[in-house]
């Protein structure tokens, strides 16, 4: 066995054994349930969906560890087999629970796709959600294994091109609209609508990362030269901006957030904390005239829905363009461009700009108001758990 083999395997080993001593522990049999959530991120999402039928979580982050004495046991049966730890374990989840739906939210968790393409079948019916746009060079570089999903619920037609386009495995694309913009949609807060504000600027958590970050430095370098322009764009032209702020007001993260903002906009610059029950960020993309960002997914969905928007990617790395061109995208850097199209936008009469834009939108984020994401899920679910009963389990 090579150095680096040996290497490989005691780091392994040491991070099992972290793994193992930092999670809580419970030693509960898992009970038999119909639905298995694997990750328990945003379950106040899929719950909805569940039309009161019971369900287990499988926790992947450390939160709760199993150390019921059957599910070890499985557990290194299927280490045996030469699974790694993670498959084996929810594997052995699967085995114990014997669901009919196994649901994530996570959808770029290779290690749910590694059970999918091994557990899927007739009886269990995986259900992938797309939750956020993704840069598949980046989180699926050439030479890793295939992203496989077997049903996987995304935002657009844009996925199911740029999936292919990357090689990867999926045995049914379902391009239905985002789950959490159709929840939105639904709420009461969209009959709210009521335009107060020039501009709604996304922020995307850049100054979470290093600026010589060799990932992400780049879009935060991208990101500081959109605020610049912006603040020079609302002095000159004595325009209002609201900010779309990433975190909540009781986290930790909050106030640096702020900082890294204001450093860049201007002290007094109005930042609004992120507050997912009273949809606060949906509710300020809707009631602002150009909603102004990078790539983010808040700012695709805003799109969706008809909104105007501005997607500046200057990073010169197409992973971050918009997925679809026109005068909603800009990657020419300077502020003359910026401005004059922004100019452009705000002028533009509304009606006009969703003709124009109707088309990409809808292969962006394919949302049916004849069948609402939310409740597409809920049907394909349903349809599943009756096949479930009807199979005698």
């Amino acid at each position: 066995m090579s150095i680096s083999a040996v290497q490989g395997f005691l780091n392994r080993v040491i991070y099992l054994t972290t793994y193992v001593l930092k999670a809580n522990k419970t030693f509960s049999v898992p009970g038999k349930a119909k639905i298995l959530v694997v990750d328990e991120w945003r379950l106040d999402v899929l719950t909805p969906l569940f039309n009161g039928e019971n369900y287990e979580v499988l926790y992947v982050r450390g939160e709760i560890l199993n150390l019921n004495i059957v599910v070890i046991c499985k557990v290194f049966i299927n280490w045996a087999h030469g699974n790694s730890f993670f498959l084996s374990y929810a594997m052995a989840f699967l085995e114990i629970v014997k669901p009919s739906v196994v649901i994530t939210f996570i959808d770029n968790n290779p290690q749910f796709q590694k059970l999918d393409e091994k557990m899927s079948c007739k009886a269990v019916k995986f259900v992938t959600i797309q939750n956020g746009t993704r840069v598949l060079s980046r989180d699926n570089p050439k030479g890793s294994r295939p992203i496989y999903h077997s049903n996987f619920f995304c935002f657009g037609r844009y996925e199911v091109d740029q999936y292919k386009g990357h090689g990867a495995c999926v045995e049914a694309f379902h391009p239905c609209g985002s789950l959490i913009d159709s929840y939105y949609r639904a709420s009461s807060r969209v009959k709210e609508k009521k335009v107060d504000v020039d501009l709604c600027l996304v922020s995307e958590g850049w100054h979470e990362f290093p600026c010589d970050d060799l990932l992400h430095g780049h879009a935060r370098r991208a990101f500081e030269r959109l605020m610049d322009y912006i603040r020079i764009f609302i002095t000159r032209n004595e325009r209002s901006l609201l900010v779309a702020c990433r975190h909540g007001v009781d986290t930790r993260e909050f106030s640096a957030e702020i900082d890294y903002l204001c450093a860049h906009l201007g002290k007094g610059t109005m930042c609004t904390p992120h507050d997912r029950q009273r949809w606060t960020s949906y509710s300020l993309t809707d009631n602002a005239h150009v909603v102004i960002s990078e790539n983010s997914t808040l700012m695709r969905e805003a799109f969706g829905r008809g909104q105007k928007i501005l997607a500046c990617n200057y990073s010169g790395d197409e992973d971050y363009d918009f997925p679809v061109d026109g005068i909603w995208s800009l990657k020419e850097q300077g502020y003359s461009i910026f401005e004059e199209r922004l100019l452009t936008l705000l002028s533009m009469d509304l009606a006009s700009y969703r003709e124009l834009s109707s088309a990409q939108a809808l292969y962006s984020v394919g949302y049916s108001d004849a069948s609402p994401t939310h409740l597409l899920l809920q049907s394909v679910i349903a349809e599943q758990l009756g096949n479930y009963r009807h199979n005698g389990h």
